[in-house]
């Protein structure tokens, strides 16, 4: 049966049959991923994300840096088309499957398939967020309350130095929670060694909750 006729609980137990498939190795890699892209079309993100979650686990732990470029762009065709399709700005009464939905596609293609375009629009609401290029201070409503972390974090890995010094000044300042979670998040997400290092040292900065520590 074609999986647009199925119900969305037949599409979810679907997707969870084929990572179980390869969990088990009852399927081989590429018979699972084959399996699971088709998913990425769906419109519930709990089945949309199948596929990426396999190409996460190809691009990290089973292919060389040489293949990486190739794993990305595959990420990219399967979500590009509901980045697309559903933009950056929520309409009014959206339901929350779109907004979820929403939320998957850009992760997808701006932290996971590096995509230029998603990243450019991303660093844009990030640093109005941030700031960055006005008064330097939180503006948690410069961009959709479902991406303003995903915004954030993209702005901060992007913005070099000057980004991330700024992001962590902010925690002296910052005392919302969730403003603070949003900047943490953030900063956890370079990758580069000597941003890295900055990120370990701040595990000891007084600036942070033993709570915000200890996640």
């Amino acid at each position: 049966m074609p999986l647009p006729k199925l119900t969305q609980g037949e599409r979810l137990s679907f997707a969870n049959a084929v990572g179980a498939g390869f969990s088990t190795a009852s399927l081989s890699f590429a018979e699972s991923l084959d399996a699971s892209l088709p998913l990425a079309k769906d419109a519930e993100a709990t089945v949309a994300g199948t596929p990426l979650g396999m190409l996460s686990f190809a691009h990290d732990v089973l292919v060389d840096e040489k293949a990486r470029p190739k794993v990305r762009k595959k990420m990219g065709d399967a979500y590009r088309p509901a980045f697309d399709r559903l933009t950056l700005k929520p309409k009014p009464n959206e339901e929350p499957q779109v907004r979820d939905l929403r939320g998957l596609a850009v992760g997808a293609l701006a932290e996971e398939a590096e995509d230029p375009k998603a990243i450019a629009a991303l660093v844009k609401l990030g640093r109005a967020v941030l700031g960055l290029d006005g008064d330097k201070k939180v503006h948690l409503t410069a961009a959709p309350a479902d991406l303003v972390g995903t915004a954030v974090a993209v702005a901060i890995v992007q913005g070099g130095d000057a980004a991330f010094d700024h992001a962590a000044a902010l925690l002296t300042t910052e005392t919302d929670s969730t403003t603070r979670r949003y900047l943490l998040y953030g900063l956890g997400s370079v990758r580069d060694a000597p941003r890295s290092a900055k990120v370990l040292a701040l595990t000891l900065d007084p600036r942070l909750k033993t709570n915000e520590v200890e996640k």
